[in-house]
């Protein structure tokens, strides 16, 4: 890839600007084709006549077979869901099987649990487990109880971080609304996508096949995610 300008002045900003498109344009393509994209290599040129080159790599020919105008549709919306275009070629990148289950759940995690505020109302969180009134009396019985001051914070912090469901419940829910599926469907998927991250995560404990299955089913539900949020920015 080469990009040109004859403005010498600011090469930097050249630079950086035009670091920031190649990366867009190369998630966008990821994501079109299924496959992982990285920058291996970039170098800058000066050429007297026609300004300043910059050359991202021997990556000329990803474009084989593409529609640009594709990429084009993309870049247009590519502010609304950059992060999940980013950590999706990102998975894709990924050689070891672990860590890609890992950068999956995370992208499903920040959509469907956090709450992405450049998609909502896409997510639509659980509310907490305790009323403001029921906070302020929970608070007030601590301050009246024998537990040192240093826990009360961190009492405090850790209660009022619990929702009326659990963290599985609220994504399988969120994921209901926002794709129109069977709640049963999802929350069974997730909960064995859930059980596998967190084999892999916490114990020595390894199975492949669930891995990859956990794989699919995320890669399903992201593509998914991506092309409703693409229909919705039209």
């Amino acid at each position: 890839i080469i990009i040109q300008t004859n403005n010498t002045s600011k090469v930097k900003e050249f630079i950086s600007n035009s670091l920031d498109r190649i990366e867009r344009i190369i998630n966008c393509y990821s994501f079109i084709k299924k496959i992982g994209l990285q920058i291996i290599s970039s170098s800058l040129e000066e050429i007297p006549r026609n300004g300043v080159s910059y050359y991202f790599g021997k990556t000329v020919k990803m474009y084989h077979a593409i529609d640009y105008s594709k990429i084009d549709e993309l870049l247009v919306k590519y502010e609304y869901f950059d992060f999940i275009f980013d950590r999706y070629n990102r998975s894709l990148c990924e050689i070891n099987p672990k860590s890609k289950l890992l950068i999956l759940w995370g992208i499903v995690e920040e959509i469907f649990f956090i709450g992405k505020k450049e998609i909502e109302p896409l997510s639509i969180k659980s509310g907490s487990l305790l009323t403001t009134k029921e906070k302020k009396e929970f608070k007030n019985l601590l301050k009246n109880s024998t537990i040192s001051c240093d826990k009360h914070t961190k009492i405090i912090n850790r209660l009022f971080e619990l929702k009326d469901t659990d963290r599985n419940s609220i994504i399988s829910e969120n994921i209901t609304k926002c794709l129109n599926r069977n709640f049963s469907i999802v929350i069974k998927e997730i909960n064995f996508v859930s059980r596998s991250r967190g084999k892999q995560a916490h114990t020595s404990e390894k199975s492949a096949n669930d891995v990859l299955k956990s794989i699919c089913i995320l890669q399903s539900l992201i593509e998914d995610v991506i092309n409703k949020l693409i229909s919705e920015k039209l």
